[in-house]
């Protein structure tokens, strides 16, 4: 949306940049000498700790207020040392292996003191590189770096902002190659693009306003403001696809404002792109699947937005992003249909013969009849009838493939208050095989909000199942039980409380809710 902002649950942690993203994220556990225990997980993170443990289908790393077990499908290699540090071989060919000298190290065998050298370099290195970001998560501190259309300003790891920055890149230019825009002094030049850590980062420095998980400012000085959730990136993605999409057609003409249905639409057309950061490629005119969920559901309730009335909406709210965005594609998908509509939307703020009014301070846009009656014009429509037939067609022939699907419907009716459609969404994504920490996450505070303790539980835990190092949800669960009225089912709250302090000691949330439940540090 606009200076708006996209909306989201603003409580709660926030699509191909995994593999960038885990070689980023190093463990602030523990980052030991050489004589620690090594684990390297299959998105490519390490964590080294005082001592792993091997466990039937497993890994247990010991903590002060609990273990944490990481299963075998998680693992990619794990070096495990005696308490001597010493390796402890597995069989007679180990131990002829281990009697030369050697040890196992990312699946070769090397002489230990090679072995020794390389952790502490590395261990060295990434605490050069840890101390590094916690400084740069300071605004005062951010990083700075410039490409040929943007000016990047960023608490998040480079690593992961290079990514972005040519996502970014990429996009530029094919909406520059359709649309023909291009920045100059006029239009502001490069555009400076915020990007956060974190989620109350995000709010306290960009101003933006509370659920706005993305936010475009559109007056002087022209912004883009992003924070970075680990836990979905696609959501993070889509998100910028979007914003972003809002200051690509602001170059079209920096004072004319597109009435909601159009820029929206536009905006969420653009938001199904996909990013393949390995071959630096970029798709768009993709399906947004969650919003097909919230259409089939308001077509089986009878519920169908005509056109024309789509297009004197003053403000979009909630379903008519579903509505818009289906239009809109439904128009840039089809060979017919996609070279006159361009064409309109260029027309409607560039051509002088289009009747515009005033849109606030210094802006234009056109009235709902001006808007119509171009349209009708430029797809050649007597009325709006047959083409309203076409769409409303169009959409009942969209399919949902996969529970991602329902998962983004899941988001869209949470950001929107719609407990109720958010639960059933979200349990639909889990029917069809969405296994995704963040789905029963969101999930259990939702069953939480309506009093279903157990469901609640049930959920976190099936989420730290899926992600048993990601100490929010260990909060998430202790909070949970907390609350309860049992003694036994407080104990365990809090012990899980604490562990999760000791799994990330370094997150502010983490910090700032055990400061809630007043819990004493030990």
């Amino acid at each position: 949306m606009g200076s708006g902002g996209i909306r989201r649950s603003a409580s709660g942690p926030a699509r191909g940049l995994r593999a960038a993203a885990a070689a980023a994220v190093i463990s602030l556990v523990s980052l030991a000498g050489a004589s620690a225990d090594t684990i390297q997980l299959k998105d490519g993170r390490f964590f080294n700790f005082g001592k792993i443990h091997r466990v039937d289908r497993g890994y247990r790393i010991p903590f002060k207020h609990g273990d944490v077990v990481i299963p075998d499908s998680m693992v990619l290699t794990a070096v495990l040392l005696s308490e001597s540090g010493e390796y402890e071989p597995k069989d007679e060919k180990e131990k002829e292996k281990v009697a030369k000298g050697l040890v196992p190290f990312e699946g070769k065998w090397i002489k230990k003191a090679d072995r020794d050298k390389i952790l502490k370099d590395r261990n060295d290195r990434a605490l050069k590189f840890v101390d590094d970001l916690k400084k740069h998560q300071l605004w005062r501190n951010r990083y700075v770096t410039q490409t040929p259309h943007f000016i990047f300003e960023y608490t998040i790891s480079p690593d992961i902002c290079e990514n972005f920055r040519n996502l970014m890149e990429a996009y530029f230019g094919v909406f520059a190659k359709s649309f023909g825009v291009a920045q100059t002094p006029q239009n502001g030049g490069k555009l400076k693009v915020c990007f956060y850590h974190d989620e109350e980062c995000y709010y306290e420095v960009s101003g933006a306003p509370r659920g706005a998980v993305g936010y475009f400012k559109f007056v002087d000085p022209l912004e883009l403001n992003f924070f970075y959730d680990r836990t979905d990136e696609y959501e993070t993605t889509a998100i910028l696809f979007h914003e972003c999409n809002h200051y690509l057609v602001h170059l079209i003409n920096p004072s004319f404002v597109y009435p909601p249905w159009l820029a929206e639409g536009m905006a969420e057309n653009y938001g199904a792109s996909e990013w393949d950061p390995g071959k630096k490629s970029l798709k768009t005119g993709l399906v947004q699947e969650g919003r097909v969920v919230v259409l089939m559901d308001a077509l089986a309730g009878g519920e169908v937005l005509r056109l024309e009335d789509m297009m004197r909406i003053g403000d979009f709210d909630a379903i008519h992003y579903a509505w818009g965005w289906s239009f809109v594609h439904m128009l840039m998908e089809n060979q017919r249909l996609a070279g006159p509509f361009l064409k309109y939307f260029v027309h409607l703020a560039t051509n002088k013969a289009v009747k515009r009014v005033q849109y606030g301070s210094g802006k234009q846009t056109v009235a709902p009849d001006e808007a119509v009656m171009q349209f009708k014009s430029f797809m050649k429509l007597q009325s709006l009838d047959k083409i309203e037939e076409e769409w409303i067609q169009y959409v009942k022939n969209l399919k949902v493939a996969t529970g991602r699907g329902y998962s983004l419907a899941g988001d869209w009716a949470m950001r929107w208050g719609l407990k109720h459609k958010a639960i059933k969404y979200f349990k639909t994504a889990i029917e069809k095989g969405l296994e995704a920490a963040h789905v029963y996450e969101r999930l259990g505070r939702l069953l939480l909000d309506k009093e279903k303790s157990d469901e609640g539980v049930e959920a976190f835990r099936k989420a730290i199942a899926l992600e048993p190092l990601n100490a929010r949800l260990y909060m998430r669960l202790g909070n949970a039980l907390y609350e309860r009225d049992s003694g036994d089912d407080r104990k365990e709250g809090e012990r899980l409380m604490r562990l999760a302090l000791e799994i990330d000691p370094d997150d502010a949330y983490l910090r700032f809710e055990a400061k809630l439940k007043d819990l004493r540090k030990e």
